[in-house]
C-alpha cells in the first residue's frame, strides 16, 4: 500500500499569500497536487495532516477544496492548530460524513492497513493534546482490529526539543 503524506499546507483566501506575503502556498499545492498525480505507481490514499489552512476561514477551507479537486487518489483529511473543525467539515462533506460532531478523527479501512485519523488540535494553543478522552479513541480503534494500523496527526506525540514548538501534552 502506497500512502502520501501532506502537511501544513497553510492555503490562504483566493489570491492571498502565506507567511507574510512571502509564499504562494496555494500554487506550491496545486503543484503538489499535480506531482501525485503523475507518480507512478500512483499512491492508493493521499492524508492531508493538519495546519490544512492558514487561520480557518471559510474563504481558506473554500480555496483549499478547489485545489484538491483534481487529486485522483482518495483523500482524507484532519485539523492541525491553524485549522477550524466546523469549517474543515463545512467544506469537506466526506469529512463531516467521518466525524460528525466532536474531535475529526476516524478509521479509514478497506486497505492492506488501517488508517486512524487522531485529531491533536488543542483549540487556542499551537502544541497538541493527546487527552484521556482521546487516548481511549485511539485504544478502542486498536483493539477493534489486528491488521497492521497508522496512525496520523498533526502534532508529533513527544518532546521534540525546539521550544518555540510547545509539544504534545496529556
Amino acid at each position: 500500500m502506497l500512502v502520501a503524506q501532506i502537511s501544513d499546507l497553510h492555503v490562504r483566501a483566493k489570491g492571498e499569500r502565506g507567511f507574510g506575503g512571502h509564499i504562494d502556498t496555494a500554487a506550491r499545492l496545486t503543484e503538489t497536487v499535480d506531482f501525485v498525480n503523475a507518480l507512478s505507481p500512483r499512491p492508493d490514499i493521499v492524508v492531508a495532516t493538519g495546519d490544512l489552512v492558514d487561520a480557518g476561514a471559510p474563504a481558506e477551507y473554500a480555496n483549499l477544496a478547489g485545489i484538491l479537486a483534481p487529486l485522483e487518489p482518495p483523500l482524507v483529511l484532519i485539523p492541525g492548530n491553524h485549522d477550524s473543525r466546523q469549517a474543515l467539515r463545512a467544506a469537506f462533506p466526506d469529512v463531516a460524513r467521518r466525524a460528525p460532531s466532536g474531535f475529526v478523527h476516524y478509521a479509514v479501512d478497506g486497505y492492506p492497513l488501517r488508517l486512524l485519523m487522531l485529531d491533536t488540535q488543542d483549540e487556542g494553543r499551537d502544541g497538541g493534546l493527546l487527552c484521556a478522552e482521546r487516548l481511549r479513541w485511539i485504544e478502542a480503534r486498536l483493539g477493534e482490529s489486528s491488521r497492521p494500523t497508522l496512525i496520523f496527526m498533526h502534532h508529533p506525540p513527544f518532546d521534540y526539543g525546539l521550544a518555540s514548538n510547545p509539544d504534545m501534552h496529556c
